[in-house]
């Protein structure tokens, strides 16, 4: 498996992206990295679209390509699906707390208003 392959795996796998290729998957969600990764995932995007062609595969800088995979990676597996599974569900019930608690207040108001 190639690196590129590795990261378009752990962004199926973290974040649930699908795609044909790492360019795809960060179109459809690169909002969900941190701007530093982000930015370090479309250069891994455009070097393998560069190794495509040997002649631009000259172009590449390995070393650079390297420490953005290793970036990119060590972002990746250190998410834990589960634990922002929680935290959406805790941000959905907290809104939901909130709603009622403020209708409550509107119809204590409303009652004592009322008589």
């Amino acid at each position: 498996m190639t690196q590129t392959e590795e990261i378009r795996q752990l962004m199926r796998e973290k974040h649930g992206l699908r795609g044909a290729s790492l360019q795809r998957q960060l179109q459809r969600g690169g909002r969900l990295l941190p701007r530093a990764i982000r930015t370090e995932a479309w250069y891994l995007a455009q070097v393998s679209e560069l190794a495509k062609n040997p002649k631009l595969l000259k172009m590449v800088d390995f070393d650079h390509a390297n420490r953005a995979v290793a970036l990119v990676r060590d972002h990746l597996e250190s998410i834990n699906p589960l634990d922002r599974l929680w935290g959406r569900v805790l941000g959905f019930l907290g809104t939901m707390a909130l709603a009622v608690l403020a209708i409550l207040a509107l119809l204590i108001l409303w009652r004592l208003t009322r008589g």
